[in-house]
Parts: structure tokens; C-alpha cells; sequence
């Protein structure tokens, strides 16, 4: 089971997928149940049907929560399809990286200091302004809003 959670600094799109294809196996029970409640025949399987409509409902309740959870992360995915990124997944291309906006500034921090030359120590009285340096590269970035949450990605 894939663990994430929409307030963490960064999320792995991979993870949203593999936990929709978690709950898309789990949710195919439903449909497997509606499909034995076809292929009834009302006339002559009316115990069958009663029983499987039961069953049905049981299972919809129990999978409630689940069914809640897979529809935001369809909406998610569905947003994010097509937006670039370096994660192909049935078809479609998506970002790999959503970061948070409220780490958004560390991000950038940690990715100038990994991605270009930087010196170690800077001497205490030289101040970086990371805000604004966040700020500058957010243009680069689109987001996408999930739960009260703004989340960057390229």
C-alpha cells in the first residue's frame, strides 16, 4: 500500500498511482457483483439476486471510504495527465515531483545548492534572499491544488 499524504513537502506521483491501482483492483469487486446480478435471470434467480444485491450494498458500504479516495485521485491524475513529466503511466506522460508550497523555498534552496556551483561557506555577514529566489523560480512551475493544499511541479 502506498503511503502519502497530502500535507507532506513532497509528494511522488508514482505513489498516487500505484495506490489508484490499489484501489482500482479493490473497487473491481464491486463491479464483479453487479455483473453476477446481470447475468441473473429475474424470473427464475430471485434468492440469488436478493443475496447478491445484499452483498452488493455490503460491499459498497465497506469500500466507502475507498471509493471517496480513488475519485480525488482520478481527479488528480486526470489534471495532471499530459503535463510533461518523466513518469509514463497508460499513455500519458506526468510530473513525478509535486512539491509543497509551504517547502517550496527549501526545495529551491537545496536544488540551487545541488545543481550549481555554490561555495560551501558563506561568510555570516552575506545573506541569500531564498524567499524571492523561490518566488523567481515558482514561474517555471505549474500547480495544481489538492485538499487546501498548492502543489509546484514541472
Amino acid at each position: 500500500m502506498s503511503n502519502y499524504s497530502f500535507t507532506d513537502d513532497m509528494l511522488d506521483v508514482r505513489d498516487l498511482i500505484e495506490r489508484f491501482e490499489e484501489l482500482e483492483d479493490e473497487l473491481s469487486a464491486i463491479t464483479d457483483i453487479e455483473d453476477e446480478i446481470e447475468s441473473l435471470d429475474p424470473k427464475e434467480d430471485v434468492e440469488e439476486i436478493r443475496i447478491a444485491k445484499e452483498n452488493l450494498e455490503a460491499k459498497q458500504k465497506e469500500l466507502e471510504d475507498e471509493q471517496e479516495e480513488f475519485d480525488q485521485l482520478g481527479k488528480i491524475l486526470d489534471e495532471l495527465k499530459g503535463d510533461g513529466g518523466d513518469e509514463q503511466w497508460r499513455g500519458d506522460w506526468y510530473p513525478i515531483n509535486l512539491i509543497n508550497s509551504d517547502y517550496f523555498t527549501d526545495y529551491t534552496e537545496e536544488m540551487v545548492k545541488d545543481c550549481y556551483e555554490f561555495p560551501r561557506e558563506i561568510p555570516w555577514w552575506i545573506k541569500i534572499d531564498w524567499e524571492e529566489t523561490a518566488e523567481n523560480v515558482k514561474e517555471d512551475y505549474t500547480t495544481i491544488d489538492i485538499d487546501d493544499e498548492t502543489f509546484y511541479y514541472l
